[in-house]
């Protein structure tokens, strides 16, 4: 399976143009924000247990 499939609230988000380095800063930047953004909404969303996946 998908690891996205596990993360009920996960999202694909492409960036025209990246690199696989983001050596460009504003796509860097673009790719800290999606991530941090990710994380401080769902660092207290109700946990799902292993078992129910």
């Amino acid at each position: 399976m998908e690891l996205a499939e596990y993360i009920k609230s996960s999202r694909l988000e492409k960036i025209e143009g990246v690199d696989h380095r983001y050596t460009r800063e504003e796509d860097f930047k673009k790719m800290i924000a999606l991530i941090s953004d990710f994380i401080i909404d769902n660092i207290n969303a109700p946990k799902q247990k292993a078992s129910e996946w």
